[in-house]
Formats: C-alpha cells, sequence, structure tokens
C-alpha cells in the first residue's frame, strides 16, 4: 500500500502534468519532507524549482538527490542549475562528477565544453 509520501508524490506528478508548476511543488515539498531519505523525490523537486528559476532551491535538492544516489545524470542536472546561477566552478565541477560517474551523453560534452 503506498504511504503518504507516495500519495503527495503521485498528486505532484498529476500537477506537473497539468502545467500546475506551484501545486507539483508544494506537493513534492510534503513528500519529501515526509521521505527524505528517497533521492527521487528531492531530484523532482529540484528539476521543478529550476524550471521555475527558483535556483537556490534546485541546486539544494539536486545537490541533495545527487549525494544520495550518484546517479550521473542528477549530476549533471545540479551542474546546469549551478550554471544558471552563474557558479560556473561548481557547475563545472558537477559536470566533471557527471562524467566519471558514466554519463557520456553529448549534452554533457557541450556542457563541459562551454565550462572548461
Amino acid at each position: 500500500a503506498p504511504d503518504a509520501a507516495d500519495i503527495y508524490a503521485e498528486l505532484a506528478d498529476l500537477h506537473a502534468q497539468l502545467q500546475q508548476p506551484h501545486e507539483a511543488i508544494a506537493n513534492f515539498e510534503k513528500a519529501a519532507a515526509l521521505a527524505p531519505d528517497r533521492p527521487q523525490l528531492h531530484r523532482r523537486l529540484g528539476e521543478l524549482y529550476h524550471a521555475q528559476g527558483k535556483l537556490p532551491q534546485a541546486i539544494d535538492s539536486l545537490r541533495t538527490a545527487a549525494t544520495a544516489t550518484g546517479d550521473p545524470a542528477t549530476w549533471h542536472l545540479l551542474g546546469r542549475a549551478l550554471e544558471a546561477a552563474n557558479k560556473l566552478p561548481d557547475a563545472l565541477a558537477s559536470f566533471q562528477r557527471a562524467q566519471s560517474a558514466g554519463d557520456a551523453s553529448r549534452q554533457l560534452f557541450r556542457d563541459l565544453g562551454r565550462l572548461a
């Protein structure tokens, strides 16, 4: 049976699909507060914050998720948020971490090339 965090996450995904970012963020915040040990909630929250231009919150959420999982795609997303916030040395370090964790995407190489 789903727990409350799962229900909030499902509701958040539904709001995101309906182009209701504020409601989606509010529900992902509730889900992440109830299940802080689930990095995928922090990643989705970070993605939504970034899309809304809430860069400090995006960076915090994506860093939490990337550190917990080591997922190369999440490190890449963190680098993009850091770059958008003009934290270029940190962005480059995050892109490099994504690469060392296995991200070999064309987009990562473009992002690395812009900053290196």
